[in-house]
């Protein structure tokens, strides 16, 4: 009796499914390892209020302010944010609630908000950051109906 040669091809179709699901598990274990949890919060609300937030530009150009943001580091993750706000005749403005978003954009739970005070002719607050790395920094000014926003992105060390 002869026997008859069975084909291998269909364990070639197992082995390579077999491959495709494991790839496909390696990269699903991966991405929930390495995941830094970055993500816009109310991402629809504010998909919704974009008209909205172009008319705050449009606001915001019509004022003509100008900002400059230094940060002069001072120690390890410490240093001092200086804001200096011109109007449209480069004059300082002066009476304005000024805080500063710091963010993170690297890894989210590590953001918040330092209110900025106004001394002998300077708007500067001293800042103490939990990590080192990217930070943004947006500047939100507030004087009666007028808000002006700036954004600079700094490395800390």
């Amino acid at each position: 009796m002869t026997e008859e040669k069975r084909s291998k091809i269909p364990y070639f179709f197992f082995a390579f499914f077999l491959v495709v699901i494991a790839v496909n598990f390696a990269y699903i274990y991966i991405s929930k390892k390495t995941w830094r949890g970055v993500t816009t919060e109310d991402s629809y609300q504010k998909g919704l209020n974009y008209n909205r937030a172009i008319q705050k530009v449009k606001t915001q150009e019509e004022l003509g302010w100008n900002v400059r943001i230094d940060y002069n580091p001072t120690g390890m993750r410490k240093g001092t944010a200086v804001i200096n706000l011109l109007d449209k005749n480069n004059q300082q403005v002066i009476g304005v609630d000024i805080h500063i978003k710091l963010k993170r954009p690297t890894q989210e739970g590590f953001d918040f908000v330092q209110p900025v005070t106004f001394a002998n002719g300077v708007y500067k607050t001293d800042i103490t950051f939990p990590l080192t790395g990217q930070w943004d920094f947006e500047v939100v000014a507030v004087k009666g109906q007028d808000v002006f926003q700036a954004a600079k992105r700094l490395v800390i060390q």
